[in-house]
């Protein structure tokens, strides 16, 4: 037992006689006043109180009121040690909160028998506490669950509903119309679109699954940070110059190096980019930017001219299937769970990710990693 056995009593030699009988056995503290003996309990959280009654300006029953009324100490386990033997007594103890009562002169046997006794059901006690704490800690995070199933599905079925919608009508007016080739390609098109809609929406949540089932690992590996990113952005260059948007790579040192999972890492750049390219104007700037700083932490930023987002929905952007009021400047889709895989890989790089915004003039998302 870690913490020690506080014996309370004013008269030493009975102070002497409970040390002689517990010492061999149990760690112990000493009081020999009821002041004392709460300053006790406070600094040394005792597994057990032996408490005189008969005391001088502080008894022993008021220093049990005191201790079973506070949060802290009420779970304490009080042994009275009395030469009172009246059944009156033994019941007052008893009704204040003590667990038992001891009759002097102390019998050895006795004392040991019941100490032994109360610790181990105090010791019973606490894991009982500890079991019941968790069990509500579980039945909070099913509850918790639960709930983010019911929304998963909701949002699930939501957003594949209008996709397969789209595809299904589209495939009756090609089986059963006469349509020319370029309503065809027109409807083709527009289903290919649906797909890779769903597409990114499975992607997704095969990554949510990933990070929740704690299968997400990180392979990183020494990275040439220039060719890394240029090989990046080179692809959303296509994106940005169909909504004729420029996207700048600001100049890399050809000598700087970057060790982190760059599959990972890329999914999140490349996801920065998409929204910036998403919700921007024709004509307006994405700028892709990496520095290394002092601490030696890699800086990655993504900043756009675009709409902004509101103030008060900047702290959400990161949760799961969240949206905000800002819409894309061409129709884009969107599955709500893009900034929540990228907060979760950029943790798991031990980093940082953070959105600073301002409506109708652009936002600027940026996250840091260590690079070791």
């Amino acid at each position: 037992m870690t913490n020690p056995i506080l014996i309370v009593d004013d008269e030493p030699t009975n102070l002497a006689t409970l040390r002689q009988i517990l010492s061999t056995e149990y760690a112990l503290v000493f009081a020999r006043n009821g002041n004392e003996a709460l300053a006790a309990v406070a600094k040394h959280n005792p597994s057990l109180i032996l408490l005189d009654v008969m005391m001088p300006e502080m008894d022993g029953y008021e220093v049990c009121t005191r201790l079973k009324t506070a949060e802290k100490t009420k779970d304490i386990p009080i042994i009275f040690l009395t030469a009172k033997s009246e059944i009156s007594d033994e019941t007052k103890g008893l009704e204040l909160g003590a667990a038992d009562y001891i009759i002097k002169p102390i019998s050895p046997p006795i004392l040991f028998a019941r100490v032994k006794t109360h610790l181990a059901m105090k010791k019973m006690q606490d894991l009982l506490k500890e079991k019941a704490t968790i069990l509500e800690e579980t039945n909070d995070n099913l509850i918790k669950i639960n709930t983010q199933k019911d929304r998963f599905l909701g949002v699930v079925a939501h957003d594949l509903r209008n996709p397969l919608t789209v595809i299904q009508g589209y495939c009756d007016l090609l089986l059963t119309e006469s349509l020319n080739a370029d309503e065809v390609v027109d409807m083709l098109q527009t289903m290919d679109r649906s797909i890779v809609q769903m597409c990114n929406l499975v992607a997704d949540l095969l990554d949510v699954s990933q990070v929740n089932l704690g299968k997400f690992t990180l392979q990183k590996e020494r990275i040439d940070l220039a060719s890394y990113m240029y090989s990046i952005v080179k692809p959303n260059q296509l994106l940005a110059k169909r909504k004729k948007i420029t996207l700048f790579l600001s100049p890399i040192d050809e000598k700087a190096l970057g060790y982190f999972d760059p599959h990972r890492i890329r999914q999140v750049i490349t996801n920065l980019l998409s929204n910036s390219i998403k919700f921007s104007d024709p004509e307006t700037t994405v700028t892709l930017s990496v520095e290394c700083n002092e601490a030696n932490y890699l800086i990655f930023k993504v900043k756009d001219q675009g709409k902004g987002i509101k103030e008060e929905e900047i702290p959400y952007v990161f949760g799961e299937f969240q949206k905000t009021s800002t819409t894309s400047t061409a129709g884009e889709q969107s599955t709500g769970l893009g900034l929540a895989i990228c907060r979760s890989i950029v943790l798991a790089h031990e980093g940082e990710i953070k959105c600073e915004s301002v409506i109708h003039q652009g936002s600027c998302f940026s996250f840091q990693i260590p690079n070791v």
